[in-house]
This record gives C-alpha cells, sequence and structure tokens, in this order.
C-alpha cells in the first residue's frame, strides 16, 4: 500500500569542523577543556533532548500502527529526526540487545 523508492538525502546547510589543531586534553589549559568538550549539563540535557524525542517518536508511531502505515514512511512524513536514536525507538531492537547482553553476562560467568 505504501511502496516507497528509498533513497538517501543530505542537508545542504553543512558545518564541516577540523580537529586537526586542536590539541590533545593533557596539553589544554582548563579553559580550553571547558570551552571545547560538552560539560556534564550538556551531556544530560542532550540524553533528557533524546529520550524525550525518542518517547514523542514512539507514541506516534503507535497512534499510527491502526493506519498500518510502515515506521520510516511515518517518521518522514512528520519529519522527525530520528538518525542515531534507532535503538531507544524500536522495541524489538532494544530486546535484542537485552537479550544479547543476558547471554553474554551469562556466558563470562561460566569463564
Amino acid at each position: 500500500m505504501f511502496e516507497r523508492k528509498q533513497n538517501v538525502r543530505f542537508n545542504s546547510n553543512v558545518d564541516v569542523f577540523s580537529f586537526l589543531n586542536t590539541p590533545v586534553a593533557s596539553d589544554m589549559t582548563d579553559e580550553e577543556k571547558r570551552s571545547t568538550w560538552y560539560s556534564k549539563d550538556e551531556l544530560r540535557t542532550l540524553r533528557g533532548n533524546a529520550r524525550e524525542a525518542s518517547r514523542l517518536i514512539r507514541q506516534k508511531y503507535e497512534e499510527s500502527i491502526s493506519l498500518h502505515v510502515p515506521q520510516h514512511y511515518f517518521i518522514s512524513v512528520f519529519e522527525e529526526c530520528s538518525r542515531g536514536l534507532e535503538l531507544r525507538i524500536d522495541p524489538e531492537r532494544q530486546e535484542n540487545i537485552n537479550t544479547t547482553r543476558h547471554v553474554i553476562m551469562k556466558y563470562q560467568q561460566r569463564l
């Protein structure tokens, strides 16, 4: 019903940064480190934003299940950016990761 040709698009507004001239952390002053790296608060905010975006995408997708719309079509229609959030969005992938971790931990206990 919703056959769609797969394609890839890239954002035309791209900022490119070179890290070739960035000193290693051990050679940086505290001020240089603060201005270069994310702070704990910034990382906490990024994680919270990812968590909230994932929750909203999952919620919208679950509401659309009755329409039998594929997830990739649904997300693109609402112009949600799910890049990098695949694991958080897809419960099946989460279950697969948890099962894999469990098996690995169980196997390591035997060693």
